[in-house]
């Protein structure tokens, strides 16, 4: 009995970890589960609708990452972030949502403990995309 709460807390600690980790995921995988749906729906077959969401969702992170890197404009990168956070936030919602209904929160509860959740990864994923990912020292001077 003991043993499996301990595994138990282990696996709900492990499962937000690699929620937080995601979180910035959310935006294009929305965008390739879309063009999949799309591509399904017009006639491409399950193995074409795969195919088309798979080639979206690396056009939309690659399109992110090149414009994050490449711009110097503060209001496009707040934009971009704010654009990854969203999702995210949307996903972490429904994510908190969920683990206290397990949790047996009753009532007015859960959407609060979601709400909570949802600012709290929404947070996480706009700072983790908000961190430069190139070194200060290795950054390329504005002429």
């Amino acid at each position: 009995m003991v043993l499996g709460v301990i595994f138990s807390l282990l696996g709900i600690g492990m499962l937000i970890v690699v929620m937080f980790q995601m979180a910035i995921f959310a935006l294009p995988l929305f965008v390739g589960v879309t063009a999949g749906r799309f591509a399904y729906e017009t006639g491409a077959g399950a193995l074409g609708a795969v195919l088309v969401g798979a080639i979206a969702v690396a056009v939309a992170r690659g399109t992110a990452q090149l414009v994050l890197v490449v711009t110097r404009s503060t209001a496009l990168r707040v934009l971009i972030a704010l654009a990854f956070a969203a999702p995210a936030g949307f996903a972490g919602y429904h994510v908190v949502l969920g683990l206290s209904r397990i949790g047996g929160a009753q009532g007015l509860w859960q959407p609060v403990f979601a709400g909570i959740g949802a600012v709290i990864i929404a947070g996480a994923a706009l700072m983790r995309l908000s961190t430069p990912s190139i070194p200060a020292q290795n950054r390329p001077h504005a002429v």
